[in-house]
């Protein structure tokens, strides 16, 4: 490979393997890592994928009105730009580099439908979207969502060739403006060639990196909870970029259905039922 990245030190990697890119039925590219039903090693995060990039114009893109209860979900833009209505009256519009929390908590329909200026002049789309779990005492807490513009996102160099962009937990001195409800981090890092960097977890946390640069694209590292140290070596030619993710494991049980995603069945029975039945909300675009 003409990039490459290895893992070491106490935190040894337990598993790796590339996420094939498959091609949606509204024409964008996505990279599923992982899924509530094969979460397990990511802890308390549930779902990850990666979309794009992709010339809008090539594409059907967007999300209209559809509900989700029991988790967070975190939109992460590269390039392009997605607008936000949600049952609760919020709305917003997040272009690159900026970040979107949402709080689905005890229930939210939103809508995520690329701006019409960019329907219009056209554009590169790539991002991330990443589900979060929330513990069973919270999953029901009340809906909710917050922006961190990418302006405005704490960054920080860890190591000589490491730079770091802060979207969640902290990171060195620098930490993330965004509230969470559980001990997590979720960074962007880039690795110049011939980087290395080391960070401390707790032992018993969950860690991941998953590479987007062109010549890795999709390739994910899982790390031993065991750990207490986790360390990222790069030695290819050109920078490494990686999403750096982890946390406290809740080890509940997970039950799923599309959106909902809740800790037995029957929850997720009143899930349907709740949204069915009009009690999530609806959204007023």
């Amino acid at each position: 490979m003409p990039d490459s990245t290895r893992a070491a030190v106490s935190s040894a990697k337990i598993g790796e393997f590339t996420v094939p890119a498959e091609l949606g039925p509204e024409g964008m590219p996505a990279r599923h890592a992982f899924a509530p039903e094969r979460s397990r090693p990511f802890d308390p995060f549930l779902y990850f994928v990666e979309f794009g990039p992709r010339e809008l114009h090539d594409t059907d893109w967007g999300f209209g009105p559809h509900p989700h209860r029991g988790f967070e979900t975190i939109t992460y833009l590269l390039s392009g730009a997605i607008e936000h209505h949600d049952s609760t009256g919020g709305h917003a519009v997040i272009g690159a580099g900026d970040v979107q929390w949402m709080t689905a908590g005890g229930g939210i329909v939103h809508s995520e439908q690329p701006p019409a200026a960019l329907r219009q002049s056209g554009g590169i789309v790539h991002g991330f979207q990443i589900w979060l779990n929330l513990p069973g005492p919270l999953k029901l807490t009340p809906p909710g969502f917050s922006v961190l513009r990418g302006a405005d996102t704490p960054k920080a160099e860890p190591a000589p060739g490491v730079s770091v962009r802060v979207i969640g937990g902290r990171c060195g001195d620098a930490e993330s403006p965004v509230r969470v409800r559980s001990p997590v981090f979720l960074w962007h890092a880039t690795l110049a060639p011939g980087a290395s960097w080391s960070f401390a977890k707790a032992a018993g946390w969950s860690a991941s990196a998953y590479a987007f640069s062109e010549a890795e694209r999709g390739r994910t590292i899982v790390f031993d909870r065991a750990g207490e140290t986790v360390t990222l070596a790069h030695d290819g030619k050109a920078p490494l970029e990686l999403l750096v993710m982890g946390g406290q494991p809740f080890d509940e049980p997970i039950a799923s259905y599309g959106p909902f995603v809740m800790t037995s069945r029957e929850e997720i029975v009143t899930a349907v039922r709740d949204y069915q039945s009009g009690r999530m909300g609806s959204v007023a675009e």
